[in-house]
């Protein structure tokens, strides 16, 4: 994924969204976040990390992004793999390449612990956002708050 692609600029012709169509300033705050929302979030975060000046000077909420990994995934080694993934993706490295070159890292291993890291970190963004919502209810593989019904 390469966030010079996206649909949406400025009048300076820099993306102003991501590809869930979010505003770049604005994680998703409320369930149901998805998967694809995560990852596109993680990787906006670390391209505007090295971007900064092309886009603005700060981007409000990136820091929020940021933290996700280590908030989220408890595991070091899952968030070691997670980190790399999203630096490969930023910035448009191989992610299999990245781990055949590291010393007892496994691209197969590394790809399902990125794939369960993702998972989790868009579970507890929804579980943080329907508990703000005054609580929360388990539907299926979804979390949602107390005053929605949850979607089948």
């Amino acid at each position: 994924m390469h966030f010079d692609d996206l649909p949406g600029a400025d009048a300076q012709g820099n993306p102003t969204e991501d590809s869930a169509g979010l505003a770049r300033a604005d994680p998703p705050a409320r369930p149901p976040c998805t998967v694809e929302e995560v990852k596109a979030w993680l990787i906006c975060a670390e391209r505007g990390a090295a971007n900064a000046i092309k886009w603005r000077s700060t981007m409000p909420g990136t820091h929020k992004v940021w933290t996700w990994p280590d908030r989220f995934i408890k595991d070091y080694d899952t968030r070691q793999y997670l980190k790399a993934w999203i630096w490969c993706e930023a910035h448009g490295e191989s992610f299999a390449r990245l781990c055949r070159e590291r010393e007892r890292w496994s691209q197969r291993t590394g790809s399902r612990k990125v794939a369960q890291a993702l998972e989790t970190i868009a579970a507890m963004l929804n579980f943080e956002a329907a508990a703000r919502e005054g609580g929360a209810i388990g539907s299926g593989d979804r979390v949602e708050p107390l005053s929605r019904p949850a979607t089948p």
